[in-house]
């Protein structure tokens, strides 16, 4: 939560317009940077243009780009259903909530309103991941335990180091984004937060519907299971 914080904090606490514009601008680069050094799938968003007239809107649904990879077959588990993580992910009811909000209600029209709805998001997909985190401990042993503490650690420090060095990149160059860059920093978090909670319920979803001791019945399962919000 502190690391969570941090990052909010700098999004509206830097003093001066111009200086909050260069900053903001960080997340393209974070995208670039974080999507073109490793193998995930990038998450596709698509930005309002310049004026929010709510023609169209952001699309942080990153289920849906996101969790292909994790389609998986064991030899000898019976008790895996063919993409069932994949579907369960697909509706999960966070997206299916935020989606359903934005019809009800149609899209903000306004950059304040854009903050406000994916900061709503934001924060439930930090809590589901701290939620997925601790049903993934539950067949965990203690060593196991303490690593993922470690490594749930360095993947909040890397989110935090990566938006400080595009910061001082964008400062150091003049770089100046339209009003939507002050949005597009929540939306690129909160896609961040909902992929790594699905990758923590895949591996509980490994271990459950493994052949070994820690198998639960269905009924008894945590890998599918999302808080209330």
């Amino acid at each position: 939560m502190r690391e969570f914080l941090v990052l909010i904090r700098r999004l509206f606490t830097d003093k001066g317009p111009i200086m909050k514009a260069k900053f903001l601008v960080c997340v393209v680069f974070s995208l670039l940077l974080f999507f073109s050094s490793c193998t995930l799938v990038p998450v596709e968003s698509r930005e309002p243009t310049d004026d929010p007239s709510g023609s169209s809107t952001v699309n942080t649904n990153c289920s849906d780009s996101l969790i292909t990879r994790y389609d998986v077959y064991q030899l000898g588990v019976e008790s895996i259903e063919p993409g069932e993580f994949n579907a369960a992910m697909s509706n999960n009811p966070i997206s299916a909530n935020m989606h359903y909000e934005l019809q009800a209600q149609g899209a903000p029209s306004s950059t304040s309103e854009f903050q406000a709805f994916y900061s709503k998001y934001l924060q439930i997909w930090h809590d589901e991941l701290t939620f997925s985190i601790d049903n993934l401990k539950t067949y965990l042993s203690d060593e196991e335990t303490a690593e993922l503490d470690v490594a749930q650690e360095a993947w909040e420090e890397s989110l935090s180091i990566n938006l400080g060095f595009d910061r001082s990149v964008i400062s150091n160059h003049g770089i100046l984004l339209g009003t939507q860059s002050s949005y597009s920093f929540i939306v690129y978090l909160a896609d961040q937060y909902c992929e790594r909670a699905i990758h923590i319920k895949y591996m509980t979803y490994l271990i459950e519907t493994s052949t070994g001791p820690a198998e639960a019945h269905k009924p008894d399962q945590l890998w599918n299971r999302f808080q209330s919000f």
